[in-house]
């Protein structure tokens, strides 16, 4: 793997991962614009063990963009104060948002698990369909079809549009105390299963529009969004540590001096985004990247679909 191989895929990494639009959508582009320019994927165990240490360069951009923020709030669990401030002036009901982190967490879980396993049972039972032959699961489905990786960003654009729309309507007040409800953190989780599920449905675009269908302004439902991705990234690790591990993977041929790159640059520009994002989100609503959703997924379809 070369070095900047490696970097600029931890810069697309760190960058789209925060931002509303989509990262794997853009890493498809990555590895068609790679092949193009006649440099190949790294070996699959390779590739996939160089995603882990992308995801864990965006934890460490979390951890410690939030330091201050993680730091009070398990102070307060420690305490049992009743409730924490966030960096931004907002109070948050403690346990409501530790309960409603984990609750989040489980049922995005579960639905992702058993959205993957049931595309396995699925896409069995419509080998004789043409667009399914061959194709064992939803994931190997977005590779040999990249086209409905456009549409389903298309959606992402959809959905940022609509929840701003219907936010507008709905009255905010961003110095009363917040209190995560059940039903919201159940649809905040639900929501980050589908994008886990269906590629191109973008991850932070996803939970952020649901937060504001649930009542959340724009900044409440980024932090909460940047704060799911803790455990989100962290167990994604470990399980595809341990696939990797299952199939005998020789961890000391890998090529280290260019992944720690690129993990590097996946956690600066992670850091960058997250700051960056949310000052931006202070002023603008989300539909200004439904724009370029919309614009990219049209650009990806008709090149998928029509380059042969």
């Amino acid at each position: 793997m070369e070095a900047w191989y490696a970097i600029l895929k931890g810069m697309l990494q760190g960058s789209t991962e925060f931002i509303p639009v989509s990262s794997s959508a853009h890493l498809v582009l990555f590895r068609t614009f790679t092949e193009w320019l006649g440099y190949p994927p790294p070996n699959a165990f390779v590739d996939e063990f160089f995603d882990i240490t992308l995801h864990l360069g965006t934890l460490l951009a979390v951890l410690i963009y939030f330091r201050h923020e993680m730091g009070r709030f398990l102070l307060a669990v420690f305490q049992q104060t009743p409730t924490v401030q966030d960096d931004n002036g907002q109070t948050w009901q403690t346990f409501p948002l530790l309960w409603g982190g984990f609750l989040a967490f489980t049922t995005t879980s579960i639905f992702a698990l058993v959205g993957l396993k049931g595309s396995e049972v699925l896409f069995a039972k419509l080998q004789h369909v043409p667009l399914f032959k061959g194709v064992p699961d939803v994931t190997q489905f977005y590779i040999h079809h990249p086209e409905f990786i456009a549409l389903n960003l298309f959606l992402t654009g959809c959905l940022l549009a609509f929840a701003e729309q219907q936010s507008a309507k709905q009255v905010h007040s961003s110095e009363e105390t917040l209190h995560l409800k059940p039903l919201q953190v159940i649809s905040i989780g639900t929501a980050q299963s589908i994008a886990a599920v269906f590629r191109g449905i973008s991850r932070s675009g996803s939970t952020m529009a649901t937060a504001l269908l649930c009542g959340l302004t724009r900044p409440q439902a980024a932090r909460f969004s940047f704060w799911l991705s803790i455990p989100i990234f962290g167990s994604a690790a470990v399980y595809e540590s341990y696939k990797l591990a299952k199939v005998g993977i020789a961890y000391e041929s890998l090529p280290w001096v260019s992944i720690l790159l690129g993990m590097l640059a996946s956690f600066v520009v992670g850091y960058a985004c997250i700051a960056w994002l949310l000052k931006l989100l202070a002023r603008f609503p989300l539909t200004v990247f439904s724009y370029y959703c919309w614009t990219l997924s049209i650009a990806m379809f008709l090149y998928y679909r029509f380059s042969g």
